[in-house]
């Protein structure tokens, strides 16, 4: 899986399958928040995000839903 940062969830959201298709923030001008502040926005390739499909399909862990991060 291509992650560019790592995964911020809540604990009841362990056994779902998360999808980046995008990372840093698009918007990245608000005063209080340092969360991406060295992340500049951008748009994953296409070819990551196919090739991370296909690696969620082939797992045999199973998960109910898929976030697109």
């Amino acid at each position: 899986m291509h992650f560019s940062s790592g995964i911020n969830r809540p604990p009841y959201e362990a056994d779902d399958a998360f999808l980046q298709v995008t990372s840093g923030c698009s918007h990245g001008r608000c005063e209080f928040c340092t969360f991406y502040k060295d992340a500049p926005f951008r748009v994953s390739p296409m070819e990551e995000v196919e090739s991370d499909i296909l690696e969620l399909a082939a797992t045999e862990i199973p998960f109910r839903r898929v976030f697109l991060q």
